[in-house]
């Protein structure tokens, strides 16, 4: 399955960006969805941000994974930051690493722009019976361009039971970045 969408360079558009590669994914389990839901907003609020152009946003999934990417004209590419705590922005990419099995940027070749990318892997959960019952997010390093990960596996932690209260992607988010920092 894939699926494209141009959004004009507006504040609005970040979430209706949004919806649309959750709408584009059709059914996933809640934990990926939160994910590239946060995602999809920081590299949308990016492009909005520091490029003076429509972007797109390209949703791409088959079995095993789903990648999206979102595009603009901007001449700028973006760097991983390490803001301090008191500064406001620089996490977005952080956060796309630290939730993204895999990620880059890469530069157009002959025109202005670029595409920031990430990959998320959908794998069978096989239970003790054999039987592939749920979906979870196996641990996996990137080396891809762009991927400022060290190259070591990072353990997923399996989604909270489901009486148990929800906090949201941008709280798990948080919580993987603090502890990158103090890790």
């Amino acid at each position: 399955m894939s699926a494209e969408r141009t959004f004009p360079h507006a504040v609005e558009s970040i979430g209706r960006a949004r919806r649309y590669a959750l709408e584009a994914l059709g059914e996933a389990p809640t934990d990926i969805l939160d994910s590239i839901a946060v995602m999809v907003s920081e590299l949308a609020t990016n492009s909005v941000r520091h490029a003076a152009s429509p972007f797109t946003v390209a949703v791409d999934r088959d079995h095993q994974r789903v990648r999206v990417a979102v595009s603009d004209d901007g001449s700028r590419l973006p760097s991983l930051r390490t803001p301090e705590p008191r500064e406001y922005s620089g996490r977005g990419l952080q956060i796309v690493r630290a939730l993204a099995d895999e990620w880059g940027v890469t530069e157009n070749v002959g025109r202005p722009g670029k595409t920031v990318w990430f990959v998320v892997t959908i794998a069978p959960r096989v239970t003790r019976g054999g039987d592939a019952t749920a979906t979870t997010r196996p641990a996996s390093a990137s080396t891809g361009p762009g991927h400022a990960s060290s190259g070591a596996a990072r353990p997923r932690s399996n989604p909270p039971p489901r009486d148990a209260p929800r906090r949201g992607p941008a709280c798990r988010a948080a919580r993987l970045l603090n502890a990158r920092r103090s890790g």
